[in-house]
């Protein structure tokens, strides 16, 4: 035998039960959510940044007698956090090398780098390292600009 008044409490105990099952279903998908979202921000205004800081080798000189390449790179962009410049270079054998170096260049600077290599040195590009907002390092893709370089 059922009690009058009984059925009403079970459909509101229902209806809350499903109302917390919801709210708790949404707190655990924002949490996977809002760091692809605010992520996602800094992103775009880091690439913006790759686009803007412009980096172009002028020329390569390889002294075969030291085995060190001396590189001239222009900077012709504009204002970002530039945190290192990446020297790529190709190697006689093929092989491509990456090289960093802290001192980097201001707005239309020209800097000289020179950097050690066991294997003769036939082409070099360039790219930038920036700082993110949150201090990340982010690798900006290489020149499109490669140098020959000449041997001494």
């Amino acid at each position: 035998m059922m009690l009058k008044g009984k059925k009403g409490l079970s459909d509101v105990v229902t209806t809350v039960l499903i109302i917390l099952l919801v709210l708790a279903a949404v707190i655990i998908v924002w949490s996977f959510v809002k760091p692809l979202i605010l992520g996602g921000g800094e992103t775009i205004a880091t690439t913006a940044d790759c686009i803007k800081v412009d980096l172009q080798p002028i020329s390569c000189v390889y002294n075969v007698t030291t085995d060190i390449a001396t590189v001239q790179v222009k900077r012709t962009g504009g204002e970002v956090n530039l945190k290192a410049i990446k020297l790529i270079s190709q190697t006689l054998g093929g092989e491509i090398k990456t090289s960093s170096n802290t001192s980097v260049l201001g707005v239309l600077e020209t800097k000289t780098y020179t950097y050690s290599s066991s294997e003769n040195i036939t082409q070099v590009s360039v790219g930038a390292l920036l700082a993110g907002d949150s201090g990340k390092e982010v690798g900006c893709s290489e020149s499109t600009v490669k140098v020959t370089c000449t041997n001494i």
